[in-house]
Formats: structure tokens, C-alpha cells, sequence
């Protein structure tokens, strides 16, 4: 999933970045473990996990007080 989501053009990043947050959520699910997400941060950064999104500048991002 994160490699079709590295290829994906970036009219098609939204649909593939919900794919790779549900597998993320059941991963977590099925081993209660953050360190397998962990590991794969540089990839799913590199594939455009945040491509679109306010994430992608997270600096730009004001805390709601």
C-alpha cells in the first residue's frame, strides 16, 4: 500500500492515503504496538502520507487553546 502510495499522481494520493491509514489502524490493532508504524515513518513521509493535507506543513498548524 505504501508503495502504490508513492506512485500514486496526486489526484489519486487521497484515495491511497486512506488505504494506508486503515491497514495502519489494524496493524496497531492487531499487535498493540506502535514500533511497526514506527519503523515505516521515512517511507510513508517519502510516499506522501500528508500530501494535501494541513500536515504536509505542520508548522503552519495553530493549536486550538
Amino acid at each position: 500500500a505504501i508503495t502504490q502510495l508513492g506512485k500514486a499522481s496526486d489526484f489519486a494520493k487521497p484515495r491511497f492515503q486512506s488505504q494506508v491509514l486503515e491497514l495502519s489502524g489494524r496493524v496497531l490493532a492487531q499487535q498493540n504496538d506502535v514500533s511497526a508504524l514506527y519503523e515505516r515513518i521515512p517511507q510513508l513521509h517519502e510516499a506522501g502520507i500528508f500530501a494535501g493535507t494541513d500536515w504536509a506543513s505542520p508548522q503552519n498548524l495553530i493549536a486550538q487553546l
